[in-house]
């Protein structure tokens, strides 16, 4: 049965971190490689080049410079503009602590239990063909 919590407040808010639309997009494009990043921006540069009006491009030239200046920076001259500068502050992540990342931990003890025991089926298949 739920309880009522005194001086406790109902609030339907979202986090902050909400309205946040462009560290993962950023994340993502300083992950790829020069090669894969220069095909990005060939990209952009030959879609937007099709565009006709001058606003969606500024638009999408804005979005580009909340996501990396750089990536902004190659699509317009790309497209003969100017670079726009950001118009968010970036947003900064803490990375997770060890506790929670996978690689701290090692392999789980389900995966130890089954790497065990394909070992052991490997040596008694080892020891039928050999024969002792």
């Amino acid at each position: 049965m739920p309880v009522e919590v005194s001086g406790g407040r109902k609030v339907r808010e979202v986090p902050a971190d909400f309205d946040d639309h462009f560290s993962q997009a950023r994340l993502f494009f300083r992950s790829l490689t020069a090669v894969e990043q220069d095909h990005v921006i060939g990209a952009y540069t030959f879609e937007l080049g099709k565009c006709y009006e001058q606003s969606i491009k500024e638009r999408q030239l804005q979005a580009l410079a909340n996501i990396d200046q750089g990536l902004s920076g190659a699509v317009a001259s790309g497209l003969g503009l100017t670079a726009p500068e950001p118009s968010l502050p970036l947003v900064t992540r803490r990375p997770a602590p060890l506790c929670l990342r996978s690689v701290a931990r090692g392999p789980s003890k389900v995966a130890r239990l089954a790497l065990w025991q394909t070992r052991r089926v490997a040596v008694r298949i080892l020891r039928r063909c050999v024969g002792s």
